[in-house]
């Protein structure tokens, strides 16, 4: 008869790890991703900082615009260089910016004026959205932009009421123009032009000139 199986022997030891195979060859290169948008650069000016220019038409009693303008003050290629430098009041706590007017207060009671703020947007690029806000201390009887009348309002508020206009399709990437005909009503107290101009461009728009340094030590 076959006899009883022998108990099983113990396990031998495990044989050296085999070398590591070669590395594969790498896959190709993905391809490239879509470029993306590109950004859009903000911008702000406003009455208080802009170079503008100013011209005294006398003083006429009552709400009656009656003034002699010259021809064609409201139009970009108007030379005001001849014109008096407006005066910034100080007022932007008061109103939307600085009043731009012909002289400091105190001023005359039924004054009227033309300002024209020259904007420079030359390192603007394309403008893809502008607005433009206007407030005046009393009335005004035309307001221009680039040549183009946006409107006026002469019922000599006690608080005169804040414009809005859309301006995206009238700038441009260089001298801007902004020009009002405006009217101090009796009080001499002020009086003037503020706004503020608010865009979105294709271009970072440049910086303001930065203020003059101090002198230097002896």
């Amino acid at each position: 008869a076959t006899g009883a199986a022998g108990a099983t022997g113990a396990t031998g030891a495990t044989g050296p790890a085999g070398a590591t195979g070669a590395t594969g060859a790498t896959g190709a290169t993905g391809a490239t991703g879509a470029t993306g948008a590109a950004g859009h650069a903000a911008g702000y000016w406003d009455s208080a900082g802009t170079p503008s220019r100013a011209l005294d038409l006398g003083t006429h009693s009552g709400t009656t615009f009656a003034g002699t303008a010259p021809s064609g003050w409201g139009t970009m290629a108007f030379d005001d260089s001849a014109w008096s430098a407006a005066v910034p009041d100080g007022a932007a706590a008061v109103y939307i910016s600085d009043r731009l007017w012909i002289e400091p207060v105190p001023v005359g009671a039924w004054q009227e004026g033309i300002i024209r703020s020259h904007i420079d947007l030359t390192s603007a690029g394309t403008i893809l959205s502008a607005s433009l806000s206007v407030q005046v201390d009393d009335a005004f009887t035309a307001l221009y932009v680039n040549d183009t009348l946006l409107g006026s309002d002469t019922t000599f508020s006690a608080t005169p009421a804040v414009h809005t206009y859309d301006v995206s399709a009238l700038l441009f990437a260089g001298d801007n123009v902004l020009a009002a005909w405006a009217k101090n009503d009796n009080d001499t107290a002020n009086a003037g032009v503020a706004w503020t101009l608010s865009y979105t461009s294709t271009e970072a728009p440049a910086g303001r000139t930065g203020a003059a340094g101090g002198a230097g030590a002896t």
